[in-house]
């Protein structure tokens, strides 16, 4: 485990500034979200109407792209497909722009269609946010089932009603910028194993909220709306110590596991930062850059880099 990156939560966890630390220092430009995928009527006997600067669009990733550039989609296209014969729609899948926090097992983000990029992205942030919830109570239970010490568990408890307070906040932006948060939904499970708690400790909690925490901190300092700075500032000490939570549970963890499974635990922490990274390797639109306080995919990928 980075010690460094404990360091850095540290910091952030005391309201410490930002520009402290190197890799948030001079941005210019969160926990990708799950991926989603929007369809979009077309018009006119099968042709496409959705039009481009240079006239309609010839092929599905035209029709997307433009719909992204719209603020229609707020997020990074990964495929696209037209639907019927002759066409009828487009079908967009895509990795919405957001950090998110600690996603609970099968969660799944219905997007609605906003008035704005900036209004879509933090309603879908609202609905990671509130999902969140459930994710730590989940968390509390099974750290209690396996015998864990009970400032863990009094710790995953505290995050859950941080999470509450976050949703609330988020989603009272969405709504300043005209959209209302997505609706979310997730999976009960039983409790797991030790090492399967691990594992989603390791991913969600050391690697996707470090990131949601460094990414929040970044977005407080450059966001343009005060309101946007003042609310993320707030969550950032709060990530930051939920990060530093699962560093905590990770320690607790691997010293119940053998080498293999610790082995393991980091691959797939190490893999979903890699994921992180692919997920951001295109630049935010401007109005998600500057409102939203969002790094360009440089600084993105700096980030990223310092928690592996």
């Amino acid at each position: 485990m980075n010690d460094m990156a404990r360091t850095w939560m540290r910091r952030i966890a005391l309201g410490l500034p930002v520009v402290t630390l190197p890799f948030i220092s001079g941005f210019g430009g969160c926990y990708g979200c799950p991926e989603t995928t929007d369809t979009f009527p077309l018009s006119g006997d099968g042709a496409v109407v959705i039009m481009t600067d240079a006239g309609p669009a010839a092929s599905c990733e035209d029709a997307c792209g433009e719909l992204i550039r719209r603020g229609s989609i707020s997020g990074s296209l990964i495929s696209c497909q037209f639907v019927g014969d002759p066409a009828t729609a487009v079908e967009c899948r895509y990795d919405p722009y957001c950090p998110g926090g600690r996603r609970p097992t099968g969660l799944q983000v219905a997007s609605r269609e906003p008035s704005s990029a900036v209004g879509g992205w933090l309603a879908e942030l609202a609905a990671v946010e509130a999902a969140s919830v459930p994710a730590f109570e989940h968390v509390a239970r099974e750290l209690t089932d396996h015998g864990a010490p009970g400032r863990l568990v009094s710790g995953a408890r505290r995050s859950a009603l941080e999470e509450v307070r976050h949703a609330r906040a988020i989603a009272g932006l969405a709504r300043r910028y005209g959209a209302e948060p997505s609706a979310a939904r997730h999976t009960l499970t039983p409790t797991r194993t030790l090492e399967e708690v691990a594992r989603d400790n390791a991913v969600e909690g050391c690697a996707r909220e470090a990131f949601g925490a460094l990414l929040a901190a970044r977005q407080s300092a450059a966001a343009t709306d005060p309101a946007v700075a003042r609310v993320f500032g707030a969550i950032a000490r709060d990530e930051a110590r939920h990060a530093l939570l699962s560093y905590a549970i990770w320690d607790w963890t691997t010293e119940r596991l053998d080498a293999r499974a610790v082995r393991r635990l980091d691959d797939a922490r190490r893999e979903e930062l890699g994921a992180l990274q692919r997920r951001h390797e295109e630049d935010p639109e401007g109005a998600l850059a500057t409102a939203l306080g969002l790094p360009s995919a440089e600084r993105s990928q700096d980030m990223i880099a310092q928690l592996v």
